[in-house]
């Protein structure tokens, strides 16, 4: 076996880092997903801020309107990135044409790197208890799960946009649930823990201000197709001898996500 070349982003339960410190090639298309969560996440953050989902589901059910002072832009806000991965860094690219104000919380990242990206480096707590729009980005590490739990939602301000686009794990899905139950904060989930999908009993499916998606943010067929073709480019690239562009090395091992 000389190289590995996958499809999808993590590679962890695929090939053990013993392979790479031995040598073998591993190469993932990790940035065709995080193309289709960022435009995803951008997406989400407009319509949950909006309002949208539940002035949709009101509709359906004939109820009444929401009230102007549920609807918000998201031009001013102050947008809370937690993690500056693949798809952290993209999201604060597409939020950058919206006049926002952008916090990053990220253990690795330099506040030099932060203000490449529009951002200002700031711990969790001030970036909790600061932001409009909370969006999470940081990968499943034994540091990051459940590194979201009571103390951190509640230090989130009133009338507060939870957005998790990452994986369930990383959040303690009790604590969301109680400061959603209280009215408190709304929510847009893409991704649940321990069950995904939740089972149609869930108490997050009776919560007006929560919207809880099939984990599809990735989920698209140009984003498919490139995961593809950049695949086939990196395998090319190594039988010709030349660098590969999304090789997973040693040092990357350590901050890519696991599967779950």
């Amino acid at each position: 076996m000389r190289l590995v070349a996958h499809t999808a982003g993590t590679v962890k339960q695929l090939v053990p880092v013993t392979a790479i410190e031995r040598g073998l090639v591993v190469t993932h298309a990790n940035d065709s997903l995080a193309e289709a969560v960022a435009e995803f996440t951008l997406g989400a953050i407009v319509m949950a801020r909006r309002n949208a989902f539940v002035a949709a589901a009101r509709m359906r059910a004939g109820r009444e309107r929401l009230p102007v002072a549920a609807q918000h832009e998201v031009r001013g806000s102050t947008i809370g990135i937690i993690g500056a991965s693949a798809i952290g860094r993209r999201v604060m690219k597409l939020l950058g044409p919206l006049d926002v104000t952008l916090l990053l919380y990220d253990p690795y990242c330099t506040p030099e790197i932060a203000a490449e990206h529009g951002a200002t480096l700031v711990g969790l707590y001030e970036l909790l208890r600061s932001s409009q729009i909370v969006s999470l980005h940081a990968p499943i590490t034994p540091e990051t799960i459940g590194m979201l739990g009571p103390a951190e939602f509640a230090a989130m301000q009133d009338g507060a946009l939870f957005i998790n686009t990452a994986r369930g794990r990383l959040i303690d899905h009790d604590a969301l649930l109680a400061e959603l139950q209280s009215g408190r904060l709304a929510a847009l989930l893409d991704v649940t823990d321990p069950n995904e999908p939740l089972p149609q009993d869930s108490p997050f499916f009776a919560l007006e201000n929560c919207t809880v998606l099939p984990h599809m943010a990735a989920v698209t067929v140009q984003a498919r197709l490139r995961q593809g073709k950049m695949m086939l480019d990196e395998t090319l690239r190594f039988l010709a001898g030349e660098p590969l562009r999304f090789q997973v090395t040693r040092a990357r091992w350590d901050t890519i996500c696991r599967s779950r």
